[in-house]
């Protein structure tokens, strides 16, 4: 006796569009799925690095005048936009070298301080550099930095 494939019966290939369809669809939620988990496992990469003075916020330019003591922020983020922890940041400049380290929230704040202009000088610049050693996927290691600067008038 013979027998007759699926395919050579009425109606059988009709379904068989929706069917490839709906296993489309499927692969690509998994697929979709696995780009996001993988996107977001991989370690944070550091984007950049802003400071400010006292209470003026991240938007505010860094501008400190000399003879007054102010705290210096310093806030960090992630190449998405959100703060980024455990970055390293160095202050450095007109009498100061400070080290520090932000927090949860991707500040690292030092201060008050009071940079020292020579004498002959009407301004100068406070660098803030931020250093971040990121993890890929794979595992190995990559040091990122990001800096700005603040500037010191008379």
């Amino acid at each position: 006796m013979r027998r007759k494939f699926a395919g050579h019966r009425r109606g059988a290939l009709e379904g068989m569009g929706l069917e490839i369809i709906v296993s489309l669809v499927i692969v690509g939620g998994f697929a979709a799925g696995m780009y996001t988990y993988l996107s977001y496992s991989q370690g944070s990469n550091l984007g950049s690095v802003d400071a400010y003075v006292d209470q003026t916020g991240a938007s505010s330019p860094c501008f400190f005048f000399l003879g007054k003591s102010q705290a210096l922020t310093a806030f960090t983020m992630d190449q998405r936009g959100h703060p980024l922890s455990g970055v390293s940041v160095l202050v450095s400049g007109l009498g100061l070298s400070l080290s520090g380290s932000t927090v949860a929230n991707g500040t690292a704040r030092f201060g008050p301080i009071a940079p020292v202009l020579p004498p002959d000088a009407s301004s100068g610049t406070l660098s803030v550099l931020a250093q971040y050693t990121a993890t890929s996927l794979g595992g190995s290691p990559s040091a990122e930095q990001a800096s700005t600067a603040c500037t010191v008038i008379r």
